[in-house]
């Protein structure tokens, strides 16, 4: 019997002794077979239709002989890359070995298939400065490195297209923003080489996949980016009877390490590790014999200025090898 509402009618049968009669009507319902149609996933490439034939889904529950014959298949946008995509089915029809339609003879339950749409990779890198930080260059950088920086999802993301944009921002930083540790300590070296705090600055690297929000990298997990920091005009020493040597410093963990010094006029690193960094300097005084002897400007106060200190913050670096320009710097890879 097909499935729906009746209504039995009951008859009672007598015998020698009792005459036949008629009872109270019975409602009865027969409620439809439960079965499953689930759309198949699929992979197109942009701006592709969806396969929306029968075969691109499954039906599961049903009676021996009875087969899908029709539904509608509606995808989610494929105007560009995704790995979560969905294939929505609706409106099945099913039918009986003899092809007469039996669709109302189930409850039908619809699941989801997943889309897939396909591009071609995209990966870019780019470095947003203020106007006032040092001119910065990043090197070292490859489509290996960056696959390692990948989680396993984000690694599928960008092996079907998903645009992958990579940048790094420098900004300078108040005093207040920086990590009251990270500060401690900046202060405990500067006290060590008998220099004193001066300006902070934030370098920040963000990863973003497509319109997703970016997401800071605090780590390049063992594989080292070079790093060339151009040292302002400003901190560069103009006194021919002064040495001034530059460093690099590195806070992480809360120890202090040297990267990198010199006396030219940008210092390289090579890290891997990144959390909060110090660019300080200190003079000393050329001597008739050629050598040189610790030197203190003379400020009008008692305290020494040997050592100018700027925090660099730094979340990550870039991807590919970029190099800053002034205000409208250009942008190489």
């Amino acid at each position: 019997k097909d499935a729906g509402s009746y209504t039995v009618k009951v008859k009672y049968v007598g015998d020698a002794n009792q005459t036949d009669f008629f009872g109270d009507d019975i409602p009865v319902t027969i409620s439809g077979k439960p079965v499953t149609v689930t759309a198949a996933d699929q992979t197109v490439v942009i701006k592709a239709e969806i396969d929306s034939t029968p075969d691109q889904a499954a039906l599961a529950g049903a009676l021996e002989g009875h087969v899908l014959t029709a539904l509608t298949l509606t995808g989610s946008s494929t105007a560009e890359p995704t790995i979560s995509g969905t294939i929505t089915p609706a409106a099945a029809t099913i039918k009986d070995a003899d092809g007469r339609d039996a669709t109302a003879n189930y409850e039908i339950t619809y699941v989801t298939g997943k889309l897939t749409v396909k591009g071609d990779k995209s990966l870019d890198a780019t470095v947003k400065p203020d106007d006032d930080v040092p001119v910065t260059k990043v090197e070292g950088v490859t489509e290996e490195l960056a696959k390692k920086l990948m989680t396993e999802e984000e690694t599928a993301m960008y092996e079907v297209g998903v645009p992958v944009h990579l940048f790094l921002e420098l900004h300078r930083l108040d005093e207040k923003d920086v990590p009251a540790g990270d500060k401690a300590i900046a202060a405990s070296e500067a006290k060590r080489l008998n220099g004193q705090l001066g300006a902070y600055l934030d370098l920040s690297l963000f990863k973003q996949f497509g319109s997703q929000a970016p997401e800071k990298i605090h780590d390049t997990k063992g594989n080292m980016i070079t790093v060339v920091v151009e040292i302002p005009e400003s901190l560069r020493n103009t006194n021919t009877a002064i040495v001034r040597t530059f460093y690099i410093i590195r806070i992480h963990d809360g120890k202090a390490e040297i990267l990198a010094q010199g006396t030219g006029t940008t210092l390289t690193i090579k890290s891997d590790k990144f959390s909060t960094y110090l660019i300080a300097y200190k003079d000393t005084a050329r001597t008739a014999s050629g050598g040189t002897v610790p030197h203190t400007p003379q400020t009008g106060g008692t305290r020494h200025i040997g050592l100018w200190l700027c925090v660099l913050a730094v979340a990550g670096l870039g991807f590919g090898a970029t190099t800053l320009c002034g205000k409208k710097r250009r942008t190489n890879k």
